[in-house]
């Protein structure tokens, strides 16, 4: 009987075992999802605010250039707010890039990325402030200057979409 009991405390310390190092197995893979759920998210968060910084500018654009051919106040107006929707997804851009180590070659690619969207984001207002001051002025002229100054950025815009999503 003595031996009996000495096996079954036996097997059931084994087992004991074998359920703890289950559980840490467990706990360290969890722990892993975790972490691989967090840069998905973080990428997925950055793709759609990629993805809405250049719709709002190549909008913003549009709506620039339709302002200037009729003089309607209210393209003027919807291209302000595609300008201030570009900038709060910059900005959250930035907010994200600034919240992850850039020691990885990806985050690395993504915050010069970032610089150059910003440098982008800063040249649009200006050509499109540019071309709508003369309309602001009065003078209702739709020049084919005026419309060059504000499609000028969009082949660099349309390059540094297919190099992020090349």
């Amino acid at each position: 009987m003595n031996r009996l009991s000495r096996k079954v405390l036996l097997a059931s310390f084994s087992a004991l075992l074998l359920l703890v190092g289950s559980c840490g197995l467990v706990v360290v893979e969890l722990r892993r999802m975790e972490a691989a759920t967090v840069t998905i998210m973080r990428d997925y968060g950055r793709a759609l605010l990629e993805g809405e910084f250049h719709e709002a500018l190549t909008r913003a654009v549009g709506e620039a250039a339709s302002y200037v051919q009729s003089g309607n106040d209210d393209y003027r107006r919807e291209a302000n707010e595609a300008l201030e929707r570009a900038h709060r997804a910059a900005t959250m851009l930035r907010k994200i890039a600034e919240e992850v180590p850039t020691s990885q070659p990806d985050d690395l690619f993504h915050a010069l990325y970032l610089e150059r969207q910003e440098i982008l984001l800063r040249e649009t207002v200006g050509r499109i402030s540019a071309a709508t001051a003369a309309m602001t002025e009065g003078r209702h002229v739709a020049t084919a200057e005026s419309l060059q100054r504000i499609y000028a950025g969009e082949e660099a815009a349309d390059m540094l979409w297919r190099g992020l999503a090349g």
